[in-house]
């Protein structure tokens, strides 16, 4: 069964959505070229005339995850903050806040990959040419599966969670 993602778009949009989704629910590792192509409603000629290896798919993910780094999670997060502290804990929030929306299933879809892959491979470590410099977007976790709230204990049980910036910065 196609997700609601699959049917629209091109087939290289519909593939590239459906990896994105694959890799962030089951893994990189554990998602088959075949569950891509059932999920995207293409067939393997399509999926290796763009890409003609995994990797290469792996690459136009990291690709969509970087354009929509701003406008989907910074930009909704950071609007009307300008002190970067603020900002911080802004951000976050908004990672919380997923994570409980979706019971803590997915996480930060980027820092699940980036635990998943090996650190050597030639392919996916450098920045794919034409794209943003991941230093240039900044990087993120989503964390430990348990979060804990500001001002209750840390899931490591050794300190309390700040609740919020004047216990980063101290009183302005």
């Amino acid at each position: 069964m196609q997700s609601e993602r699959a049917q629209i778009g091109t087939t290289r949009e519909r593939i590239v959505a459906e990896a994105m989704r694959l890799f962030w629910e089951k893994g990189y590792g554990s998602t088959s070229i075949q569950d891509i192509l059932r999920a995207a409603g293409a067939n393997s000629g399509s999926l290796y005339h763009f890409f003609p290896a995994k990797q290469d798919l792996l690459l136009a993910v990291l690709d969509g995850y970087i354009e929509g780094l701003q406008p989907v999670l910074l930009e909704p997060a950071w609007r009307g903050l300008n002190d970067p502290i603020d900002r911080v804990f802004a951000l976050l929030a908004k990672y919380r806040e997923l994570l409980v929306e979706t019971d803590c299933f997915y996480g930060c879809p980027l820092g699940s990959l980036a635990l998943e892959l090996h650190e050597p491979d030639p392919v996916v470590r450098p920045a794919p040419p034409g794209s943003a410099s991941w230093n240039s977007v900044g990087s993120s976790s989503g964390g430990p599966a348990q979060m804990a709230r500001p001002g209750e204990n840390h899931p490591c049980g050794r300190h309390r969670m700040p609740t919020g910036p004047e216990s980063v910065r101290g009183p302005r």
